[in-house]
């Protein structure tokens, strides 16, 4: 399966010290330029004390990248992209997401899929 990983969803592993390339091992991960652009965001911002260790984990991982032109914010980008399962910890986004496998976590310590 290609799941897309979310920002929150990345900041939250590395706050949690989650591996998520071992939990999710079975499966083909993505992130798009967008995500990568907002956690440069957020570390510039100084906001989310685990967005430089979030975004230094991925460059390490090797996370493919995936290249939208698509306007608009990463969540309705997410929303609307098809064949991908999406990895987020946002209440929103699970919210705003339909018929799609969503991975999240769960207890601070592993992570976890259901449909939407």
């Amino acid at each position: 399966m290609k799941i897309i990983l979310d920002t929150n969803f990345l900041v939250d592993c590395a706050k949690f010290h989650i591996d998520y390339q071992e939990e999710l091992k079975e499966h083909n991960l993505f992130v798009l330029n967008k995500t990568l652009d907002e956690l440069e965001k957020l570390i510039n911002q100084k906001k989310a004390k685990y967005a430089k260790p979030a975004l230094e984990i991925l460059q390490e991982k090797g996370i493919k990248i995936l290249k939208t032109r698509k306007k608009g914010s990463v969540d309705d980008i997410l929303t609307q992209l098809k064949g991908y399962a999406i990895a987020t910890a946002d209440k929103k986004l699970k919210n705003k997401i339909k018929n799609k496998k969503i991975f999240t976590i769960r207890q601070k310590k592993y992570i976890k899929c259901f449909t939407n």
